[in-house]
This record gives structure tokens, C-alpha cells and sequence, in this order.
């Protein structure tokens, strides 16, 4: 279905896409156009919506006005035209993204990181409402971002969702000094992650964290760790973490972690007591994991018992040495 109702325009998956390209390099004939949705269900709370297939974004060099730089949400599927990283490659090829809150990848093999900040543009600049962020496929992805770090952390910052499945590349994700402060939902699915997935200065940001999702990740060691570098220790790290870091992740309902054959802890005991709002911890085939709450003494185990109100269901199958 394809219509124009004034300032509407709707094109379904059915509608021949080389139209949806067409539209997409010049909207200079709708000087009107307020909502539309291409190629993606017509969901009401969505206004700007594009979805697009193999599209070749060189061709928006010779585009004075595009769709993408109207769009609040974009994805992209085999992305071509020689873009190695969304900021500052693709989004100066499109002109400018200031309305876009939600970006999705696909299969985009020419994507190597998403930012790159040996730039002098700010990433506030280019992409300044942007809060979620979905990757999928993504075989050439190494980092999530290269260069000096300091340009970058308003970009994380404002994340509320970040969703990454099959990196076979990816090593680290957060920059040490990121704070996470927005993030309610994390997934991170089939990655070839470092050993820690939050540094504990990272870890200490996510004060809106609502859900976390691991899958398939089996370099991950840790959930959570110290900032010193190389160690790796669970024990010495919780022993040695602040009791008064209690406030970690405060938010955070549900836990699910599948497949991961290396993880060894998730929680430090110390933290447990910030988790007043947990509902749910499932846990699936981790033949490593030691502890879900850390090694704890008798004197934390009743404390954690108490400091966990909200706990409804507990799954934990497939768990060779696990100790709660």
C-alpha cells in the first residue's frame, strides 16, 4: 500500500523498493512531509520511520535533501557505499541525522566501528537525539569506538537501549571512562567480547539499568570487575570492593545469561544489597559460573537474603559448580 494524504506517506514491505529509493534521495517534492513509514509496520507512536535493504548511501552525496536526515528511526540492512564507521563516515554522507532516536544495522559487512573520534566534530553534532542502538551481523565490527575516548562519552551517555548480536570480532565495548547513566536495556548476544563486560567505573553509572540479557558470549569471564588492569581475580575483587558501592545497577529487574562457557561470577556480594528491585535471574548452560552473587561469607548470606525483597523467580539449569 502506498499513499499520500497531505503531509502522510506509507509504503509497505510490497511496495517496489526501487520507489522507496528514489524517495529516499530527494524529498524536495513533499516540502510538507511530516510522518511516514517505509518498509516497516506502521506503529503509531513512530512518526519518521525508514527501513531499507542493499541501499548504496554513496548516492546521497549528490542529494541536497534526503528522507534520512528527517527520520527518527532508520535500518539499515547490507549497507554498501564504502561507510566504515556510522560517525563521522555515514552520517556526513547523509548531512546531518538530527531528528534520529533509534538506529538499527543489519549484515552491514563495510562497517568497522561506530565512532570514529579522530575527527574534530562532535558527536552531539551529528547524531544528537540518538537513545537506541541495535546491531546485528556485524562480521567486520571490531570496536564500538576508535580513537581518543573523551568525544564520545556524550554519545553513551545518552543511551537508554543498546542491543549487539553476533560480533564475531568485537572485543572491548565500553570505554573505561563511559558513564551509562540512560541505559535501561542491554543485550549482548554471540560476541567476541573481552573478559569483563563493566569495568566497576562503568558499572556504577548504570542507575537506570532495568535489563540485561547475555548470550553466547564465551570469552566473558565477569560480569563485573576492578579497573585494575589484567586482573581478573573474582575473589580478591569482591573482598576489596567498597561496601559502600551498594547502589550498583539499583534499577535492574531481570537477568537472563545463556551460553556462556567461560563466566565465572556475575554479582560481587557487596553489590547485592542495590538490588532491591530484581524479579528474576535466569541463568542457562554457563559450566564455569562459581558464584551468582559472588563467594560469600556466612555473615553476607543472610544479608543478601534480606537485601533481595522482589526476587520472584530464580532458573538456574545446566550449572556445573555454581554456588549462590
Amino acid at each position: 500500500m502506498f499513499t499520500t494524504r497531505g503531509v502522510n506517506l506509507y509504503a509497505s514491505a510490497y511496495y517496489p523498493e526501487e520507489y522507496v529509493y528514489e524517495i529516499i534521495l530527494d524529498i524536495g517534492i513533499l516540502p510538507n512531509l511530516q510522518r511516514f513509514v517505509l518498509n516497516d509496520p506502521i506503529i503509531r507512536e513512530r512518526t519518521r520511520v525508514l527501513r531499507v535493504n542493499d541501499f548504496d548511501i554513496s548516492k546521497l552525496r549528490a542529494s541536497n535533501k534526503n528522507i534520512l536526515q528527517i527520520s527518527e528511526a532508520v535500518v539499515f540492512r547490507g549497507l554498501q557505499g564504502g561507510c566504515k564507521n556510522i560517525i563521522p563516515d555515514m552520517v556526513g554522507v547523509v548531512g546531518g541525522m538530527n531528528h534520529l532516536s533509534t538506529l538499527c544495522f543489519v549484515d552491514c559487512a563495510e562497517i568497522e566501528c561506530i565512532l570514529d573520534t579522530n575527527f574534530e566534530s562532535k558527536v552531539d553534532d551529528l547524531i544528537p537525539m540518538l537513545v537506541e542502538l541495535r546491531f546485528q551481523l556485524m562480521i567486520n565490527l571490531i570496536d564500538l569506538c576508535q580513537g581518543p575516548t573523551l568525544q564520545v562519552l556524550p554519545f553513551f551517555e545518552k543511551l537508554e537501549i543498546l542491543d549487539l548480536k553476533y560480533f564475531p570480532q568485537l572485543h572491548n565495548i565500553f570505554p573505561t571512562e563511559c558513564k551509562l547513566q540512560n541505559l535501561k536495556i542491554m543485550s549482548l548476544s554471540y560476541c567476541k567480547s573481552s573478559e569483563v563486560l563493566f569495568p566497576i567505573s562503568v558499572a556504577q553509572s548504570l542507575l537506570q539499568l532495568e535489563k540485561l540479557i547475555i548470550e553466547g558470549c564465551d570469552e566473558l569471564r565477569h560480569i563485573i570487575v576492578s579497573n585494575r588492569e589484567h586482573d581478573f581475580n573474582a575473589s580478591k575483587e569482591i573482598t576489596q570492593a567498597p561496601m559502600d558501592s551498594h547502589f550498583l545497577m539499583p534499577c535492574l529487574r531481570d537477568v537472563k545469561i545463556y551460553d556462556c562457557q567461560k563466566l565465572e561470577s556475575v554479582f560481587p556480594h557487596c553489590y547485592v544489597g542495590g538490588l532491591s528491585r530484581l524479579q528474576m535471574i535466569d541463568i542457562w548452560n554457563v559450566p564455569q559460573l562459581k558464584y551468582v552473587f559472588g563467594e560469600c561469607d556466612h555473615q553476607h548470606q543472610l544479608q543478601n537474603h534480606i537485601m533481595l525483597p522482589n526476587l520472584e523467580n530464580l532458573k538456574l539449569c545446566y550449572l556445573h559448580e555454581v554456588a549462590i
